[in-house]
């Protein structure tokens, strides 16, 4: 069994003292304990890291989600969406299936009238999709800027970028 062990060094009594009540305030502010006593949404171990969301929780959350929107659309941004689940060649041809494949949720689906197996990955980043959006059709230099926006969720745990993209 692992155990996660934390260590930390101070300068001073001063520094240890703030640090520790600093902590204490925090796990006051601890949203997951929050959530539970407002009945906003609760976590189970059934889906770990996944939000449960209650009727008052998720209504929060929409009108957060509305505002952000709104500022997104006085912003010049186009709000679009692009399918979460996506074939392998789309991730190749992008060079993310060789950086990234490892962190991946990779399904295999078997064709009915093909001989072979369809390997999609749930999309842990939107840059090839985005891309896939912007190709459509004809543009301009007179089209720049392109703002784009996507409300989406994060569908890996633990993935370390190694060079930016455009979420």
């Amino acid at each position: 069994m692992l155990q996660r062990i934390y260590g930390t060094a101070w300068k001073n009594k001063k520094d240890l003292d703030k640090y520790l009540v600093n902590l204490l305030e925090a796990e006051k502010r601890d949203h997951r304990k929050i959530g539970r006593q407002l009945n906003l949404f609760h976590f189970q171990e059934e889906a770990p890291g996944m939000v449960f969301w209650h009727s008052k929780g998720w209504t929060i959350y929409r009108i957060l989600e509305d505002f952000i929107r709104k500022q997104q659309i006085d912003a010049g941004y186009e709000e679009i969406n692009t399918p979460q689940l996506v074939d392998r060649k789309l991730w190749e041809q992008s060079g993310h299936w060789d950086k990234y494949r490892e962190n991946m949720f990779i399904t295999e689906i078997d064709e009915e009238h093909a001989n072979e197996k369809r390997i999609n990955a749930l999309k842990p980043m939107n840059c090839p999709c985005h891309v896939q959006v912007y190709n459509q059709g004809l543009k301009s230099y007179r089209d720049l800027p392109i703002r784009l926006a996507k409300f989406w969720v994060s569908l890996v745990i633990g993935m370390k970028l190694q060079e930016p993209c455009m979420d």
